[in-house]
């Protein structure tokens, strides 16, 4: 795991499967709706992992990530969160 700020904003990154190889395996952010978490795609994550590079993020205010509170994030906002972990 490891973390970007973006803003105000610590975001949590996951990976899942070995470290980035020679091979420059194609990456796959999962990114979680409103009502969830980046460990929901957890088992997705483990099946793909051989195949992708597979990055969970943690949107701003969700899991163990922080955010500002009270602060709304508007799409174009989470779109620049996503951005980052690019």
């Amino acid at each position: 795991e490891h973390w970007i700020s973006h803003g105000d904003a610590s975001v949590a990154i996951s990976e899942r499967g070995p470290p980035e190889r020679e091979d420059q395996r194609a990456t796959l952010i999962f990114v979680h709706g409103r009502l969830g978490g980046a460990e929901l795609y957890a088992p997705l994550a483990v099946q793909l992992r051989k195949r992708y590079r597979c990055l969970l993020a943690e949107l701003p205010g969700f899991g163990r990530s922080s955010g500002p509170a009270g602060a709304p994030w508007s799409v174009d906002a989470l779109a620049g969160v996503v951005a980052e972990v690019a």
